[in-house]
């Protein structure tokens, strides 16, 4: 397994080049989850030591939510609520200790789903077989 909070700020980084904008907390969740599916899909196993259950709202971790959170609180990513209840995170710095194929992998992500609107992405991953399959609360990874 590798570091998570590296991963997040890697992908919240990446996506802010990519997009040249922040983050929501939602597009951080859907998009760390398809990095882990991908790599689940590809390799067999998970990336992150993250549990992924189904909500209300699709696959959803919330180690993420803590993840955030000492990001935020140790200076790495930068919130701004932007309307109630609604966070956008910026992170400039990129980790130096995640491998090149963990980057590559978080990159093909950000570039081929970063850029979708909030329903493509959410469209695209609802669609996914083993999350229609995945009951409210169950484990979906």
């Amino acid at each position: 397994m590798f570091d998570v909070r590296s991963i997040v700020l890697y992908l919240i980084a990446r996506y802010c080049r990519v997009a040249g904008k922040g983050i929501t907390r939602t597009r951080i969740m859907k998009l760390l989850f398809l990095v882990d599916y991908m790599y689940w899909k590809r390799c067999g196993r998970k990336l992150a030591n993250l549990e992924w259950r189904m909500y209300l709202f699709g696959p959803f971790s919330r180690e993420v939510l803590g993840i955030l959170d000492e990001l935020e609180d140790g200076g790495k990513a930068i919130v701004e609520e932007i309307e109630r209840g609604v966070y956008l995170y910026k992170a400039y710095e990129e980790p130096a200790n995640l491998s090149e194929a963990v980057k590559s992998l978080v990159d093909e992500v950000v570039e081929k789903f970063g850029k979708l609107s909030l329903n493509e992405l959410l469209n695209y991953v609802y669609s996914l077989d083993e999350v229609k399959r995945t009951g409210i609360g169950e484990v979906i990874l």
